[in-house]
Order: C-alpha cells, then structure tokens, then sequence
C-alpha cells in the first residue's frame, strides 16, 4: 500500500514536469531543497552527481539536475532566499524566475518569503506546489502525528488560500514523504 502511495505522489510530480520540462527548487536557505532533488534522483548525499548538502549554506548558484529517467526534464536547484547572499528584494530577478516553467517551493515553516514566492510565481502566471518540509521534527516535539499534521497542513492552506489554493505537501526530513492534499495520500521514499 505505501509502495503504491509513492508511486502516485511521483507520478503526479513527473506528469507536471513532462509538461513544463524547466523545474525549479526553490525557498529559504536550510529547508531541504537539495535533499529533495537528491531523493527525487534516487540519490543520497556524497553519490557521485548528487546536489551538495549540509548545514551550511552550499547551493550558491543556481544549479541544474537532469532527471535520471525523464527525457529533457531539468530540475534547477536555486540557492536559499533570505540569506545574507540572496536577499528577499533581490532574489526573484537575480534567480531570472522567467526561465523556469513550474516550482517546488519548500519549506521548514511557512514564511514571508514563502509567500513572496508564491506571489511572484503566481504573477508570471507558472504552476508551483507547496512542500511543507521536516514536519517529522514537529511530530517528534509535539506528540500526536494526526492533529499535528492535519494542524500544518491547514496552517499552509490558510497562507496560500489568497492564491488560489495550490497543492500542499508535508515532508519529512529524512525522506521523501508527504501527505498530497490533492489526493489524501501518503507517500514515503526513504533516502
């Protein structure tokens, strides 16, 4: 059963990427967004072709990744906004937004610059999805995984409510797993 969950959760992401082609990772510095690139490649830190990690800030230009199964799918890795490097007011127009025809935004927490964005994606008219990312850290501190998540989940909605509604996914930390709220499904592909 959770094998078929993954399986949906990617071909949902894939179809969107055989469509758009371009795709980028994009959000603060330290929410996932190589790791994630990573586990979408079937790959782990260190592999040979793998996004750099770490606790620091490592992705420092934006970066393409061709996907391993895909023909002509580029998934563009962009460094973190709201760094000391890569600030909110600078971000969008230094990441040329305009070369990219669909977004992964992820998230630790939903943010300001998370929304901003969701606004800017939105005003070139592109197609995004919200990861909200590391929710198991949230789950181990809080308690009861259902209210917990069911509490973020409804918390990243609220925020991107004004936009239209777009698909929310939670995130774990150490795999790819989310909750689709498109579809109710839970979706695990460990790294």
């Amino acid at each position: 059963y959770l094998a078929l969950n993954v399986a949906l959760e990617f071909i949902i992401i894939q179809v969107a990427f055989e469509h758009f082609k371009i795709g980028t990772v994009t959000g603060e510095t330290g929410t996932g967004k190589s790791t994630f690139i990573n586990a979408y490649r079937g790959l782990r830190h260190g592999d040979e072709g793998a996004a750099e990690t770490g606790v620091t800030e490592t992705t420092t230009e934006p970066t393409p990744y061709e996907h391993p199964t895909i023909p002509n799918v580029v998934l563009w890795d962009l460094p973190g906004v709201g760094s000391i490097k890569f600030t909110a007011k600078t971000y969008v127009k230094k990441m040329q937004f305009e070369k990219y025809d669909f977004f992964l935004i992820i998230s630790d927490r939903f943010k300001e610059n998370d929304f901003m964005l969701a606004k800017a994606i939105q005003k070139r008219k592109n197609k995004f999805y919200f990861i909200r990312s590391k929710v198991d850290s949230a789950v181990q501190h809080e308690g009861d995984e259902g209210t917990i998540l069911s509490k973020i989940r409804k918390d990243c909605q609220e925020n991107l409510k004004e936009l239209g509604n777009p698909p929310v996914h939670l995130g774990c930390s150490y795999c790819l797993w989310w909750d689709c709220s498109c579809t109710g499904a839970w979706s695990v592909f460990c790294m």
